[in-house]
C-alpha cells in the first residue's frame, strides 16, 4: 500500500515538473541576462464584480548594451531586429497564459518613469525563435501622455494569449540600467490585474530634468488656458 502510494506520489510530482517545464521560457535562466534581474512576476486579478479572473505569469530579464544579440538561449537574436538597439539596455517578457484563467491576455504594459525613453524612440518590438515561437503581438508601442513616454505596451489580437499559451519574447531598449516598477495587462471580460517587472531608472541629473520639463510644459498649458 504504502509503495502504491509512493509511487503516486512521484508520478504526480514528475507531472507537475514536467508541466512546469512546459510552461517555463529561457529568460529567467539565460546567463547572457544581467544577474539578479531575471526572474518570474506572477499577475492574479478579477473583474469589477470580481466573478472572473484573469492569471497569468510573465517571465523576465535584463540584458546589458550589447548582450541581447550574443544569447545563446534566445538563439542569437539579428542585431537588425525591428525594436533592438545594441546600445542601450534590454527589458525583455514573456507572458504565459495561466491554464486556470477564466480570461485571454489581451495587453501587456510596463509603467516607465518620465526620461528614461525618449519621446523619439521607437525601440520596442517582439521576437519569435525556434523552438520558442509564441504569439506575437498586433501592435508594439510605447505610450505618450504631458509630453513623455509613460509606458511600453503591446496589444494582442486575435488569438490573443490563451490559456496554456504564450507570447512571443517582448522587448524595449533604454540606455537607462533597471529598478522594479508596476506593469499590468488586461484580459478578455473587462479583466486586469497588476504586478512588478524590471524597468528602467534615469540618473538622478536626468530625472530631475526631466520633472522640470513636465512642470514647465504643465505650466505652459495653464497659461495658455488663462482668459486674457
Amino acid at each position: 500500500m504504502q509503495s502504491n502510494v509512493m509511487s503516486s506520489f512521484r508520478a504526480g510530482f514528475v507531472f507537475l515538473l514536467l508541466v512546469g517545464t512546459s510552461m517555463a521560457g529561457p529568460l529567467p535562466t539565460d546567463p547572457a541576462a544581467i544577474s539578479g534581474w531575471q526572474g518570474t512576476s506572477v499577475f492574479s486579478g478579477k473583474n469589477g464584480l470580481g466573478t472572473i479572473n484573469l492569471k497569468a505569469s510573465v517571465e523576465f530579464a535584463v540584458y546589458a548594451p550589447g548582450d541581447f544579440k550574443n544569447s545563446a538561449a534566445l538563439d542569437t537574436p539579428p542585431i537588425n531586429l525591428p525594436g533592438y538597439s545594441d546600445t542601450e539596455f534590454v527589458y525583455a517578457y514573456e507572458i504565459f497564459g495561466d491554464p486556470t484563467s477564466d480570461s485571454v491576455v489581451t495587453s501587456y504594459s510596463v509603467n516607465l518613469i518620465p526620461g528614461t525613453v525618449t519621446l523619439a524612440s521607437t525601440n520596442v518590438g517582439n521576437y519569435s525563435f525556434d523552438p520558442e515561437f509564441g504569439l506575437a503581438p498586433v501592435l508594439n508601442q510605447f505610450i505618450h501622455g504631458g509630453g513623455v513616454t509613460t509606458n511600453a505596451r503591446w496589444t494582442f489580437g486575435s488569438p490573443w494569449v490563451a490559456q496554456g499559451a504564450h507570447s512571443d519574447i517582448l522587448f524595449f531598449t533604454s540606455p537607462f540600467g533597471p529598478t522594479f516598477r508596476p506593469s499590468s495587462m488586461t484580459g478578455s471580460n473587462s479583466t486586469g490585474a497588476s504586478a512588478a517587472v524590471p524597468s528602467p531608472v534615469p540618473e538622478p541629473g536626468t530625472a530631475i530634468l526631466a520633472a522640470v520639463a513636465v512642470v514647465c510644459i504643465a505650466a505652459s498649458r495653464f497659461l495658455r488656458r488663462r482668459p486674457k
